[in-house]
C-alpha cells in the first residue's frame, strides 16, 4: 500500500466506538438521585405508590414497605442516566411506624361476633378483639395499625390491666383499697352569651339603614311593622359563624334578650321574631322561617324569650345565623347600640 494512502474509517465503526463510549448526564438534566414527592394512590397488595413529582399526574412505583398516607411527601430515587425516571419510593418524609396505638375507646361491643367498634384518625373501625379481658365502651384498648397503610387490624387488649383484689393471708391484713377514681366525661356542658355582631333595618323600597338613623338607637335598631310613613320594616341581628364555632354536639337552651329601643308611641305591640340564615346583612329584605316568638319589652324594658327546641340543630349547623323581626304591628328593639341587644345566652354540650 503506497505510504501516502491513509486508512479511512466507515460509519459503522464510528458508530461502534461511539456505542463503546460510558454514559454521563444529558447536558443541563438535573443529576439529583433522591427527590420528593407527594403520594396519590397506594396498593397495598403489590407493594407499589402512585407519586407526583413536580406538580405532574404521577407514576406507580415500587415502594419501601412503610406508611404511606395520600397527600404526604416521600423520597424518590431517580436514576438521572436515564432521563431521571423515578426507579422507587424510598418511604415517607416524616414516617410514622409505630405498630399499636393506645387509649381508644370502644363506642360498640359485640360479644357474640367478638368484635367492638374504635375510632382512629376520625374513621370508626369495626375490629376483632383479642379474647381474655372484658372490654367496655369505657375502657382504653390497645389496637394494632398496620405500618405499611396505617389501618388498624385489631383490638389487642385493655391498655390498662384490671384492678386485683389482693388476697390477704391473715384478717388483720386487709387494706381498705380506694375504687379507682372514674374515667373523665368525655363532653362537658357550657354556657355563653354572644351578641350580633350586626344588626339594622330594611326598609320597603329603600335599603337597609334608612329609618331613624340618628334617634332610639341609630341605624343598628331593629324595627317592625309600618307606621308614620315607613313602609314595611323587617330588622335583622346577624351573628356569623359564632355559633356554628361553639361546635355544640347538643344545643340545649337558647334565650334571647328583646330591648326596648323607647320609640314615643301611644302603645307597644309585641316584638316577633323568626329564625333566619343571613349571617351578615343581605343584599335585600332578610328571608326568615319557622317558629315565631312573642316578647313584650314595652318601651325601654328588656324581656328574655326562650328560642324554640326546634331550631337548635339548625342554629348549631350554621343553617340558622341570624334572628329577624318579622311582627306587623310598629316598635323596635335595640340592637349593637346596647350591650344585651338581641343578645343570646346559649347552653350547649361540647367535647371534653
Amino acid at each position: 500500500m503506497p505510504a501516502s494512502h491513509h486508512f479511512q474509517r466507515s460509519r459503522l465503526d464510528v458508530a461502534r466506538e461511539v456505542q463503546a463510549l460510558p454514559r454521563g448526564l444529558v447536558r443541563g438534566a438535573d443529576p439529583s438521585m433522591v427527590v420528593s414527592g407527594v403520594v396519590v394512590e397506594v396498593d397495598r397488595a403489590t407493594n407499589r405508590v402512585k407519586v407526583a413529582i413536580n406538580g405532574g399526574a404521577g407514576s406507580w412505583m415500587s415502594a419501601l414497605a412503610a406508611r404511606y398516607i395520600v397527600g404526604r411527601t416521600v423520597f424518590v430515587v431517580r436514576n438521572p442516566l436515564r432521563g431521571g425516571s423515578a426507579e422507587w419510593c424510598a418511604g415517607p418524609v416524616f414516617p410514622v411506624s409505630y405498630p399499636a396505638r393506645t387509649s381508644l375507646i370502644p363506642s360498640v361491643v359485640n360479644t357474640s361476633a367478638r368484635t367492638a367498634t374504635v375510632t382512629y384518625e376520625g374513621v370508626a373501625y369495626v375490629l376483632p378483639y383479642v379474647t381474655g379481658p372484658t372490654y367496655t365502651t369505657a375502657a382504653a384498648t390497645w389496637v394494632l395499625v398496620n405500618p405499611f397503610d396505617g389501618v388498624p387490624y385489631l383490638i389487642a387488649g385493655l391498655a390498662t390491666n384490671p384492678p386485683v383484689d389482693p388476697v390477704p393471708t391473715e384478717p388483720e391484713d386487709v387494706e381498705d383499697v380506694p375504687p379507682p377514681p372514674p374515667p373523665p366525661p368525655s363532653t362537658v356542658t357550657r354556657t355563653v352569651t354572644i351578641t350580633p355582631s350586626w344588626s339594622g333595618t330594611h326598609r320597603s323600597g329603600s335599603t337597609w339603614d334608612r329609618w331613624n338613623t340618628n334617634r332610639y338607637g341609630g341605624r343598628s335598631t331593629l324595627y317592625q311593622g309600618a307606621s308614620f310613613g315607613s313602609g314595611t320594616l323587617k330588622g335583622l341581628a346577624a351573628y356569623g359563624n359564632q355559633i356554628k364555632n361553639l361546635n355544640a354536639i347538643e344545643i340545649t337552651s337558647m334565650k334571647l334578650t328583646l330591648r326596648g329601643a323607647g320609640l314615643a308611641l301611644g302603645s307597644y305591640p309585641n316584638i316577633e321574631v323568626q329564625g333566619s340564615p343571613h349571617g351578615s346583612k343581605p343584599g335585600g329584605s332578610p328571608s326568615s322561617s319557622g317558629s315565631t316568638v312573642t316578647g313584650d319589652p314595652g318601651k325601654t324594658g328588656k324581656d328574655v324569650v326562650t328560642i324554640p327546641g326546634g331550631l337548635y340543630t339548625d342554629f348549631a349547623d350554621g343553617t340558622l345565623k341570624g334572628i329577624c323581626l318579622v311582627g306587623s304591628g310598629y316598635n323596635a328593639v335595640r340592637g349593637t347600640s346596647a350591650a344585651d341587644g338581641m343578645a343570646l345566652k346559649i347552653t350547649y354540650t361540647t367535647a371534653n
